[in-house]
């Protein structure tokens, strides 16, 4: 079986020009009590913050390089007011070593719904363009209608938390999911959302492996190409509810 991806029109104009990051070696271990990984392995990755009057911007969601001056995310993560958000980029730290962006303008997908999540996914224009280095890098967007095969491995990453509503690490996080049956996963969330034909599913069904709490917006990889966007799921890495992404 397959999973046709169908990306998010509105992002063609962001990706004129430009160069994509170079694949890298899979990367094992998980986010939910996983291993570290480094940002040079996931360029694309970023920390997209928000702003707490008492402490400045913190994490909030992940997000993905697509071009210079163009971020995606989820929907569900900009909700706010642009001056509310900054994208910290190039650092496998999410509080230090890299470099902040202020976001000018947030276009969130028109359709988004907030009560099913369906069409999950929203563009953030940075003020000014981001530097781009091996720490730094956009990252391809699967085509539309470009198929990916279940049982694919996908690479999923992020600073959300190791377990169930458990610590948030500062250090980047990665897992290796397969892509899972779309059909047998709307039929596991049945009872708790509607898989949507914009979303993707991903995880093993004995679970263990899974993105977490504060993962939501960032990059779901298969071969170097963004396939999906973190969304939403029943717990974490729990067994029979692999997690879903929009698409």
């Amino acid at each position: 079986l397959t999973t046709v991806i169908s990306y998010f029109a509105l992002v063609a104009f962001a990706l004129v020009g430009v160069s994509y990051a170079t694949p890298k070696a899979s990367i094992n271990g998980r986010i939910v009590g996983g291993e570290m990984t480094d940002i040079s392995l996931i360029p694309y990755q970023v920390s997209v913050q928000t702003a707490i009057s008492s402490y400045g911007f913190i994490h909030h969601c992940g997000g993905s390089i697509i071009s210079p001056r163009w971020v995606v995310t989820a929907a569900h993560c900009a909700q706010k007011t642009n001056s509310a958000y900054q994208v910290y980029t190039g650092s496998s730290n999410k509080v230090e070593g890299g470099q902040a962006y202020r976001v000018k303008t947030i276009i969130n997908h028109p359709l988004y719904d907030e009560e099913t999540t369906d069409y999950d996914v929203a563009l953030l224009e940075l003020a000014e363009p981001i530097v781009m280095n091996y720490k730094t890098a956009a990252i391809e967007l699967a085509e539309v209608g470009e198929e990916v095969e279940t049982d694919a491995m996908a690479i999923v990453s992020g600073w959300g938390d190791t377990k169930n509503f458990g610590e948030e690490p500062n250090m980047l996080r990665s897992a290796e999911v397969p892509i899972f049956d779309q059909e047998l996963c709307a039929y596991l969330n049945a009872n708790h959302g509607v898989v949507t034909e914009r979303m993707i599913c991903a995880g093993y069904l004995a679970g263990g492996r899974d993105s977490c709490q504060g993962d939501s917006g960032g990059p779901l990889a298969v071969d170097g190409k963004l396939v999906g966007i973190v969304s939403w799921g029943v717990g974490c890495a729990q067994s029979n509810f692999p997690g879903v992404y929009g698409i």
